[in-house]
């Protein structure tokens, strides 16, 4: 990706096994990079840790994701299927034809912005999405037949965006754990919550 003229490097699948014809489906990113890992995909555990790094260079304004292959007899491919899922596979020498080692999507949650702007999907629960704290559906109607990609909007405006100088009340953050962030949020590694209240 080059951050400083938004040119960005992605993988398209095929229309169908046999044709070739461009994007049907588009890959480009896995949820935010935290510095160790991509916190979208749980496999980067603690065994891969030292296996992939992102780098950046700000005087080109570009990223590149690259990881360590430790076996290089090991022969991999990545592709994305013509039903939209992204798979690693591997050589199986034996066999002599190609294994799926790991494919994403799983469920319905692990697609980006099944749930809207402001949504959180859960795959354990029912339905799986709902909108965050302070939050509604923009649309209920939609929301009902299962179509949550419309968005949540804000139950009630933030103080801040009224001017007010009632100082009783104040806007906040509310902690949230255990969840993918949006692809392009900006990632502050020494940063308190304090310092970003206004």
């Amino acid at each position: 990706m080059n951050i400083k003229t938004g040119e960005r490097r992605s993988l398209a699948s095929w229309q169908t096994e046999d044709d070739p014809s461009p994007e049907t489906f588009l890959w480009e990113l896995s949820g935010q990079w935290n510095g160790l890992k991509f916190t979208g995909v749980p496999e980067m555990d603690d065994v891969y840790l030292n296996v992939f790094n992102l780098l950046q260079d700000t005087q080109q304004g570009t990223a590149y994701f690259t990881f360590n292959i430790f076996n290089d007899s090991y022969v991999t491919n990545t592709v994305i299927s013509s039903v939209g899922s992204l798979k690693i596979r591997g050589w199986d020498e034996d066999k002599k034809k190609w294994s799926t080692r790991w494919e994403e999507p799983r469920s319905l949650c692990d697609l980006y912005g099944a749930c809207g702007p402001y949504g959180v999907c859960n795959t354990y629960k029912s339905p799986i999405c709902r909108c965050l704290k302070g939050f509604v559906p923009k649309s209920s109607d939609e929301w009902s037949k299962g179509n949550w990609t419309g968005r949540c909007i804000r139950r009630t405006e933030l103080l801040c965006d009224k001017n007010t100088s009632d100082r009783r009340k104040s806007d906040g953050f509310w902690k949230l754990g255990e969840t993918k962030l949006p692809d392009l949020n900006e990632y502050l590694r020494h940063q308190h919550a304090k310092e970003c209240e206004i």
